[in-house]
């Protein structure tokens, strides 16, 4: 039996039917529209929010998490509910994610081994019979060639008087026309487990062309690694699966960056990949059930060169596709990528690196050793288990300014709010702390010390301070104890990763010269409120550097430089993994740092 259902979000709508008992999640996703659920549909994150006409039953968990408003309204929870009658789905227009594609300064040499040869045929005679093949290895200065030039050669020899040898190093790649029009581009691409970010260069000058970000289309299966892999293993389907959406997205990218500079894919010839180590497994199309279970031993963690027919890649055939080594399952080639841009593990002096996305990085060392870690802090920066937390988004609140008599705010594209995401989060707890809602503990203070505007705003059965009323908004923003602690949490995981490293590279945290703040979250942090709530010491005021996209900074200089094979395979070599689940010291660090500073 079906029914019609009929999805709405923003000028979007469409109007289908349905076979009875259809999950809503499932059905929404497949038709392509955009709805955050962190959990990829298993009920868990509460984020996945649509507004059904008519109105089904509620749930036990829905009973609980919305106001009476919102119930009125017909808010519920689409991964709980089936197709059960003719359906009306509405849900909230999310717009494009706000994602860091800039970076910091970096100077890269250029030595992309790519080259264009344009030369004259020189015209066979009866003296000179030497084969057409060997004058083109002689005009254009190669000694090898790749498969495809012994139909180019059959379709040119003798037929036109100018040639254009594509060359890759000292070998002959292509044969083409010198009169048709061919450029030599490459792409560095950072793959996050959230977001995509595309960087078009031409090979030959160094010059960026282009840029292009989008959501990393896997989201739909989960928002973080752990839940991605869960969904990769249920079946080798669902692992496939993964690679297809992630490829065609890539795809998508390509075609629209090449259209910006008018001409088209098939002039990509060289194309890097940087992304935590699951991220290019699913890009390969491996199962990276491994990486989630003891002893975390993932497929590969080298750095390949290979056909972009590989995985299906629409580029030119002849094209080289890389992948930048990681280190272990958990310390992917989006680390390796940040320590080349920013050159952490390059200088005699101690530099720290943290990279703060929807997983945590830390890596502390200097140009004779270098540690790293792998700490879980991004689920709370990326809003999935806050409660009024979101992506960063339009209407997403990510500055906050608070006083004893109200606050001011600053959401993203000035948008009413709609949540709070991870910058915002921070300044909150840490405005909090200044003006004594909350104790270092992380308790709300009680309600008779709160000043009279917070008193107002405290609700003390529910332990929340309502942010944003109803009225104030197009529903309810709190921050709740439970949000306090998944900050202590996250924060106390990050300051206890950095005190391990430390010890493991015997050396005191004043001994650290320079900190380096990289990746999607850590950009938008206020240092002074990192500070203040103590995920980074007192001692690192002034050494903090918010560098950017340092992901795409590496795989961009590793792209353009081929020389950097041999440095990132040095570099790698001096790089140790610790493995803080099974590290004593983490353990008891992590249970000290998880109160705010103070006494």
């Amino acid at each position: 039996m079906a029914y019609q259902v009929k999805i709405i979000q923003g000028n979007k709508a469409d109007e289908f039917e349905v076979e009875k008992d259809k999950n809503l999640y499932d059905i929404i996703n497949q038709k392509g529209y955009q709805l955050t659920a962190y959990c990829g549909g298993e009920g868990t994150c509460q984020k996945c929010r649509v507004r059904l006409t008519p109105a089904p039953e509620l749930k036990s968990i829905e009973e609980e998490i919305f106001t009476d408003k919102e119930k009125a309204q017909g808010l519920r929870l689409a991964c709980l509910h089936q197709v059960k009658e003719d359906l009306e789905i509405r849900l909230d227009t999310e717009g494009d994610i706000n994602v860091l594609t800039g970076t910091a300064a970096v100077e890269g040499r250029l030595n992309s081994g790519w080259r264009l040869v344009d030369f004259m045929p020189a015209k066979p005679e009866l003296d000179d019979q030497r084969s057409y093949l060997t004058r083109y290895l002689e005009k254009t200065n190669t000694v090898s060639i790749s498969d495809s030039i012994i139909q180019d050669i059959k379709k040119l020899e003798a037929k036109v008087d100018k040639l254009t040898g594509i060359c890759c190093q000292d070998r002959l790649v292509q044969l083409i026309s010198g009169n048709d029009q061919k450029r030599l581009l490459g792409v560095a691409v950072d793959i996050g487990t959230t977001t995509l970010v595309l960087y078009l260069y031409d090979l030959e000058t160094g010059e960026k062309l282009a840029v292009d970000s989008m959501y990393n289309p896997q989201k739909e299966f989960g928002a973080d690694v752990i839940t991605r892999i869960q969904f990769a293993n249920k079946s080798k389907e669902n692992a496939q699966k993964l690679q297809q959406v992630l490829v065609a997205r890539l795809n998508q990218g390509l075609q629209d960056l090449t259209a910006e500079i008018n001409t088209r894919p098939d002039d990509i010839y060289r194309i890097a990949f940087a992304g935590n180590t699951t991220m290019l497994h699913t890009l390969l199309g491996f199962n990276p059930i491994d990486i989630a279970k003891s002893p975390f031993i993932p497929d590969f963690t080298e750095g390949l060169n290979l056909s972009p027919d590989l995985i299906g890649l629409d580029i030119n055939s002849q094209a080289e596709l890389l992948v930048l080594p990681s280190i272990s399952g958990y310390i992917g080639a989006d680390i390796i990528a940040d320590l080349l841009a920013t050159g952490v593990g390059e200088a005699r002096e101690n530099q720290l690196l943290i990279d703060i996305g929807t997983n945590g990085e830390v890596a502390l060392g200097n140009n004779r050793e270098i540690y790293t870690c792998s700490v879980a802090a991004g689920p709370s920066f990326e809003g999935s288990n806050i409660s009024s937390g979101m992506a960063a988004l339009d209407g997403a609140a990510e500055r906050f300014e608070i006083r004893e008599e109200g606050f001011d705010y600053k959401t993203i594209n000035a948008a009413e709010p709609r949540g709070i995401c991870g910058s915002g989060l921070l300044d909150l707890v840490a405005g909090f702390l200044k003006i004594g809602l909350i104790n270092p503990k992380g308790k709300f203070n009680d309600k008779e010390k709160m000043p009279e505007f917070w008193q107002k705003r405290f609700n003390k059965d529910k332990k929340e301070i309502v942010i944003f009323s109803e009225e104030e908004a197009e529903n309810k923003i709190s921050l709740t104890q439970k949000d306090i602690r998944q900050l202590q949490l996250a924060k106390g995981a990050i300051r206890a990763g950095i005190e391990v490293l430390a010890a493991r590279l015997e050396i005191k945290l004043a001994e650290i010269n320079q900190v380096y703040l990289v990746g999607g979250f850590a950009n938008y942090l206020d240092p002074d409120n990192t500070i203040l709530i103590g995920m980074l010491p007192e001692i690192f005021a002034g050494k903090i550097l918010q560098f950017g996209n340092g992901s795409g900074a590496g795989a961009s200089l590793y792209l353009l430089d081929r020389d950097l094979e041999t440095i990132v395979e040095d570099l790698k070599e001096r790089i140790k993994y610790i493995e803080l689940s099974k590290d004593a010291d983490f353990q008891e660090k992590f249970i000290e740092e998880l109160n705010f500073p103070g006494n």
